[in-house]
């Protein structure tokens, strides 16, 4: 069996890695998101998370591949009301999950990385928690092209923060 994409609501395939999409919420609604012509839904979060978690659970020890890539994603992740003890309950249950079927987990972190300094501090201690466990973690960011980085405020945000991941060997390649 190839390994599933899980996203709420639909479950597609992939080669490597399993696209985790926790809600639908952005900062920018980038016009190459999938989510830009989705209106924020009402649906709890958490009960979305139970969904995908049992599917997850459910389908792993049918996935070949040993080394499992959890993408993470939800919009724009790392907003100022992120509930940040719920991050690490995911990535616990992630990698108890994939030990108990004989994986090795890594995480990617997909977002656009606009945010502050005080967030920028809880991310890299999410991060710092993942490595600390002896998993690999990256951030990739997304840029939109097309115009929503032309507020020089938010560009600038942009490369700050590209850079202080960079600085810390987060930022994917």
């Amino acid at each position: 069996m190839s390994l599933p994409e899980l996203t709420l609501g639909k479950t597609d395939f992939a080669s490597k890695g399993i696209q985790i999409t926790l809600f639908q919420r952005c900062n920018l609604h980038c016009s190459f998101c999938f989510q830009s012509d989705i209106k924020p839904s009402s649906e709890n979060q958490y009960d979305n998370w139970k969904i995908i978690f049992n599917n997850i659970r459910t389908n792993l020890s049918t996935i070949q591949e040993k080394n499992i890539i959890y993408k993470l994603l939800g919009g724009e992740l790392f907003l100022p009301d992120a509930d940040w003890n719920w991050y690490k309950q995911i990535i616990r249950d992630l990698i108890e999950v994939s030990l108990r079927n004989d994986k090795a987990p890594s995480f990617v972190f997909m977002t656009n990385i606009i945010h502050g300094k005080d967030i920028r501090k809880r991310v890299l201690e999410l991060c710092t928690t993942i490595q600390e466990y002896g998993y690999t973690v990256v951030i990739a960011p997304s840029f939109d092209f097309s115009g929503r980085f032309s507020n020089a405020s938010i560009l600038n945000t942009f490369v700050e923060n590209c850079r202080f991941y960079q600085q810390k060997s987060l930022l994917s390649q």
